[in-house]
């Protein structure tokens, strides 16, 4: 959409995480407050949600001087296509596992990972990261590029983003198609972060390589996170952690019965005894069974303190500037910024 670049019409702030998931998670619902962390300050603040995870015209850029474009339009209309989903998953609290939830949700995990603020200033940092080698190289972009070289603007960045998004969006979801969805719950008197860049990754397998990495949509093992309120967060695991959970569960069994057919048969324990290990080691194998149960039912897996203690640190870690927490609870978001220096967040541990 092209307007008159003196317009007032599409001035105010545009989200780039829309303010129907900022309104699950309000400080003051009556006013739309949300109580707000600052990464850079390390301050909290309340504002309403018209004022975070917004810039103005953050989907516009200048045609000329005195024409603008607008993503907006396309962006709300976006939107649109997963607010019923997303509000019903939210109320309800469970997946109802049809393949019309599963598409919308890939497709808003899709463009949330795309849409951010963190993710248009990766054109910036890549710039600025081969601007660096060149220097260390005795060159300059300049030398490279001719004497045309200018350095990137903020709407060549919003151009850039844009294409990216509208080039991305069929790969991305594509990719993101393949993984198993389900949802985890926040216990009494915890609730969950949310993060400016908030479809935060995880990888509990080592590395291939230092080279690699492990972090990457389409890497074996990888964990995507998404918080869609205070209370609720939806994830989507690579096949082969359930998988491999499904394989772990039957041979816990498997060997759990063996142990006590072979006690019974050598005369070592009575059919009695026999019968209350087998009971005493589904208690063992329990915590897996859960778990599976649940993601199969779409029910939410529910989280311990060590656990939100992880996926929020995740949601701080991957936050360009802010992070919201309905509780306004934010001594895990200052005790990461004292830590992070030192990348020590081995008291935090994930669900498996």
């Amino acid at each position: 959409m092209s307007s008159d670049k003196n317009s007032t019409d599409g001035a105010q702030n545009q989200h780039y995480v829309p303010k129907f998931i900022l309104r699950n998670f309000l400080q003051n619902e009556d006013k739309e407050r949300v109580s707000v962390f600052e990464k850079s300050t390390g301050r909290g603040f309340i504002t309403q949600i018209k004022n975070i995870m917004a810039e103005r015209r953050f989907h516009e850029f200048a045609v000329d001087d005195d024409h603008f474009a607008s993503f907006e339009g396309v962006a709300g209309k976006m939107e649109d296509l997963i607010i019923e989903t997303y509000s019903r998953i939210v109320k309800q609290g469970k997946l109802n596992r049809s393949d019309e939830e599963r598409s919308y949700l890939v497709f808003f995990l899709a463009f949330q990972f795309l849409r951010t603020r963190a993710s248009r200033d990766r054109f910036l940092e890549l710039e600025q990261q081969l601007s660096d080698k060149l220097c260390k190289d005795g060159q300059t972009l300049e030398d490279i590029s001719g004497l045309g070289y200018a350095p990137s603007t903020e709407d060549d960045l919003k151009v850039q983003h844009i294409d990216f998004i509208q080039s991305s969006i069929k790969e991305f979801t594509e990719i993101i198609a393949g993984k198993d969805f389900f949802l985890m719950s926040a216990p009494a008197g915890r609730a969950f972060y949310l993060g400016d860049n908030p479809v935060s990754l995880h990888n509990s397998l080592k590395p291939r390589s230092d080279f690699l990495g492990n972090i990457g949509l389409s890497v074996t093992g990888i964990e995507l996170y998404m918080p869609l309120s205070s209370k609720l967060m939806l994830c989507a695991w690579c096949p082969s952690i359930i998988e491999g959970l499904r394989k772990t569960q039957i041979q816990q069994a498997k060997e759990a019965k063996a142990t006590a057919f072979s006690g019974v048969t050598a005369g070592k324990i009575t059919m009695l005894q026999m019968k209350e290990y087998l009971e005493y080691a589904d208690c063992i194998v329990t915590p897996v069974t859960e778990l599976i149960t649940n993601f199969d039912s779409g029910t939410p897996i529910l989280c311990d303190t060590n656990n939100m203690d992880f996926y929020n640190s995740l949601q701080m870690n991957y936050a360009k500037q802010f992070v919201i927490c309905k509780n306004s609870d934010f001594a895990l978001a200052r005790k990461f910024l004292d830590t992070s220096s030192e990348h020590d967040h081995k008291g935090f541990g994930s669900i498996v």
